[in-house]
């Protein structure tokens, strides 16, 4: 059953890889280091940080730019949510961080694939 989701999350992420980008946003991290946001046009600072947990990878928008989902491989704020102007909305953990995520096409659902437990 887990293998099945787990290809479904990898075909989502294919088939989101290829989407056209229309970025507003650069978001900018490192290993434990906090999350910083910079405009895309012209490149500059768009706020101090945000208030992601630590490991971030990823970062999605809805495509209307009006939500934004950091994703940490930590089990600490796994997935933290925030509005346009990057203030946080909400937090969601996962027991094993996550190792993949992707957001369907209109933006409606948002898939996380957990990491593995001791790894």
């Amino acid at each position: 059953m887990s293998r099945r989701i787990l290809q479904l999350v990898s075909l989502v992420c294919a088939s989101a890889a290829v989407l056209p980008a229309q970025a507003r946003n650069v978001f900018v991290s490192g290993a434990s280091a906090p999350v910083l946001p910079f405009t895309a046009d012209p490149f500059a600072p768009a706020a101090a940080t945000v208030a992601a947990g630590p490991d971030v990878f990823q970062v999605l928008s809805t495509p209307n730019g009006s939500k934004f989902y950091f994703i940490s491989r930590s089990t600490a704020d796994t997935v933290v949510v925030t509005d346009a102007n990057l203030q946080v909305i909400a937090r969601r953990n996962l027991p094993t961080g996550a190792a993949s995520a992707a957001m369907t096409p209109d933006g409606r659902y948002l898939l996380v694939a957990g990491g593995v437990a001791g790894a």
